[in-house]
């Protein structure tokens, strides 16, 4: 009887062992060069080819991608947006690639990681152009990248400094109802 219900929990030790390793072959964390990657080489020719909110897209489509904070003000500043036809009351360029004409080509030129963030500095075009258009910061929340925000090296304010600023001037000239 002891024998018989050794066996029976080896087999099932065994059995949960081997699950355990296969889900985590299954789906191996990613680094935060590799989620940038292919964040942009999937956005970049999209934001070339649709001349439009792309942005706004990328947030529907790829929700997980996005922290929430910076998810809902891109989606407020949409609606915003939507609600005027004769005038410009949110973002005018692409905030993720800093750009009004996205060329549709990027380059990674660096990525630094340290713990759960990560900041990556891209330029629109090729790749021996000068300066730095964007960098991405990022968080790891469950061992899952995300973007939490975007860094102009033109500007003073970041996407959402800016976004919030753009908020605000919306209330205060009353284009946006409290």
């Amino acid at each position: 009887m002891k024998r018989h219900l050794a066996i029976t929990l080896l087999a099932l030790l065994a059995f949960v062992s081997t699950a355990l390793s296969q889900q985590s072959a299954a789906k191996p964390p990613q680094d935060c060069r590799s989620f940038v990657q292919q964040f942009y080489e999937w956005y970049a020719p999209a934001a070339a080819h649709d001349r439009g909110r792309t942005w706004e897209t990328a947030v529907k489509r790829k929700p997980a991608e996005f922290s929430p904070e910076l998810a809902q003000a891109i989606e407020r500043d949409s609606a915003a947006q939507a609600k005027t036809s004769d005038d410009i009351v949110g973002l005018d360029f692409d905030p993720f690639l800093s750009s009004q004409d996205p060329s549709g080509r990027f380059t990674l030129k660096q990525v630094k990681e340290q713990g759960n963030t990560c900041s990556a500095t891209l330029v629109s075009g090729p790749a021996n152009r000068k300066g730095e258009d964007v960098t991405a910061v990022l968080e790891r929340v469950d061992g899952n990248w995300r973007f939490a925000n975007f860094q102009y090296s033109n500007e003073q304010m970041d996407l959402m400094q800016l976004l919030k600023q753009m908020e605000a001037d919306r209330k205060a000239d009353g284009t946006q109802k409290k």
